[in-house]
């Protein structure tokens, strides 16, 4: 009996044993798999600790640096012949010289450039170099009003010429197109054939409106005459009236369609562009051509609204045109209406003078064009005060 109580509880202190044993491996694990990480971030260098190197100028030495809390945002300083280095993780700015990729040096003096020796070596004379920047700075900012001065002088504006009328015909009755008497880009005269329609229809309809006008008429002709001896009735009498005028208007309609079978032209000009071909069939209301009268063309741009002060129609001008490289006298014939609020613009008509067969509406080019002399003075004036200002802003 006592044997067996002794070996019962030896069998229970091995499996105690063996769950205390396997609880210690796995808490065991727990901690390697915990601290795996931390050791492996330890020992990797951060972004922050990075120990950067400085170059050494015209030593040879390389100095070493703690770098504890270096960051792009504040570099980190280190003294080495009178000259602060000042280093910075990358990207830097603008680095002057680099010791190890990802590193970027820049010398500095210690206080200011007079604090520093002159005979210092490696010493970078960055104040000189701000110096000729803001020098930079101010002549940049003096060379600018001079610029806008010479715009307000004279100003270069892109324009395009245009012909002063131009139109699209279009058909009023459908037909077929028996002929076009003048092709595409071809010159005409006012009240020249340029359409002419296959209206055998229309002359067929126009024939019989008349022949009911003429029976409609002597049918009237002859109740008058029995209205004289009271032979028909009042009724009678007025439907033959209105049957004779229902005639007669219907022999204006067909009268009035076949006037508009030949299509002639409304103005001098030359056809822009054919829309239809001989034998076509076409519906009232289809475009046939565009013509244009290029007698006289016609400049079209858009200036700055400040112009309106001296802009007035006919101050003089000058246009050079892309596609022929000459310059042609122009002036202003009409200003727009309103002025653009959001562009501070206004549209501008000119028109060339005297005649150039080398011109043709389409072509494009630049106009130069100067205050009158009567206001230029007021100009001037003005100019003068931006200039003091912009001077007077920038010494500021």
């Amino acid at each position: 009996m006592g044997g067996e109580m002794i070996k019962d509880i030896l069998r229970k202190f091995a499996l105690l044993t063996t769950i205390a044993l396997a609880v210690i491996a796995v808490v065991f694990q727990l901690h390697r798999d915990t601290e795996a990480p931390a050791q492996a971030a330890r020992a990797q260098p951060s972004a922050s600790g990075v120990v950067a190197r400085s170059t050494a100028v015209q030593t040879g030495e390389t100095p070493m640096v703690p770098v504890a809390d270096a960051s792009p945002s504040r570099p980190l300083a280190a003294e080495a012949g009178g000259a602060t280095l000042m280093t910075a993780v990358a990207p830097a700015p603008q680095p002057v010289a680099a010791t190890a990729p990802g590193v970027a040096t820049v010398a500095a003096p210690a206080a200011a450039d007079a604090a520093a020796p002159a005979g210092t070596p490696g010493t970078a004379r960055t104040g000189a170099r701000a110096e000729g920047l803001a020098g930079s700075d101010r002549s940049n900012a003096t060379a600018t009003p001079s610029a806008r001065v010479q715009g307000m002088d004279g100003q270069e504006i892109r324009a395009q010429l245009s012909p002063r009328r131009f139109t699209t015909l279009a058909t009023e009755i459908g037909a077929r197109i028996r002929s076009l008497p003048v092709g595409e880009s071809a010159r005409f005269r006012s009240g020249h054939l340029l359409v002419a329609f296959d209206c055998s229809i229309q002359k067929a309809q126009l024939d019989r409106s008349r022949a009911e006008m003429d029976a409609t008429e002597k049918v009237l002709v002859a109740n008058e005459q029995l209205d004289k001896f009271n032979s028909i009735g009042k009724v009678d009498l007025e439907t033959s009236r209105s049957a004779f005028v229902k005639a007669k208007a219907d022999v204006a309609v067909a009268d009035a369609a076949l006037k508009k079978c030949d299509i002639r032209a409304p103005y001098d000009g030359r056809i822009a562009e054919l829309k239809v071909r001989e034998q076509q069939y076409v519906q009232p209301g289809q475009p046939l051509m565009e013509i244009i009268d290029d007698s006289t063309l016609e400049l079209e741009f858009i200036v700055p609204s400040r112009w309106m002060s001296w802009l007035k129609p006919g101050v003089p001008f000058r246009v050079t045109i892309d596609e022929t490289g000459r310059s042609y006298p122009a002036r202003f014939t009409r200003i727009g209406a309103r002025v653009d609020a959001a562009s501070m613009s206004v549209k501008v008509a000119g028109q060339i003078e005297g005649g150039h067969k080398d011109l043709v509406a389409g072509m494009s080019g630049v106009i130069v064009a100067h205050p009158p002399e009567e206001s230029r003075p007021a100009a001037g004036k003005r100019r003068s005060a931006g200039v003091r200002a912009e001077r007077t802003a920038t010494e500021l």
